[in-house]
């Protein structure tokens, strides 16, 4: 992916900015979405920055197919959240195998419903009650019930970081 320094250095900068601005509203945790179409490299850009290659699945086709938040943790560890709320920690497979699963094709779970999953990792970026967003993305293929929990995810926000591919314009 190259080298992220300079990245990095912006996006600390960004983040002490909003901070500011959150330390007044009383809320700690600064959320950074990340957005944009199918297999553009959210995931990839994530891993990158959090320094951790394999951290979330990626792939030349869409694999992630859940909004997927990641917070500090002292090691990696993977968390489910159902719609009603209830929480399970799992293992690094089963998480992989969830965030490559259509919501449709996860038994119990009703029509439109959805699932989230939070994953924890050991990194100077997210130290400070920082958490990143990656979220399935955008597409008009993508079905509606996919596009409204990247939107439901990003209402939660405060920073939401536009990936594209340049290739396409």
């Amino acid at each position: 992916m190259g080298d992220t320094k300079e990245l990095e250095s912006r996006l600390n900068e960004a983040i002490a900015d909003v901070r500011k601005r959150k330390d007044r509203a009383g809320d700690d945790t600064l959320r950074i979405a990340f957005c944009g179409s199918f297999s553009v490299g959210k995931s990839s850009l994530i891993n990158a920055l959090v320094g951790v290659e394999d951290l979330l699945p990626c792939g030349i086709i869409p694999v992630t197919m859940q909004v997927t938040r990641i917070a500090y943790g002292r090691k990696p560890s993977f968390k489910v959240r159902t719609p009603d709320q209830r929480e399970k920690w799992i293992d690094r497979a089963a998480f992989r195998a969830l965030a490559a699963t259509p919501a449709c094709d996860i038994p119990g779970l009703a029509p439109g419903e959805h699932i989230e999953t939070e994953v924890r990792c050991h990194s100077p970026l997210l130290y400070r009650d920082v958490e990143f967003i990656d979220t399935p993305g955008f597409d008009e293929q993508a079905g509606d019930v996919m596009d409204k929990n990247t939107l439901k995810a990003l209402q939660t926000a405060d920073v939401c970081v536009m990936c594209f591919n340049p290739l396409k314009f």
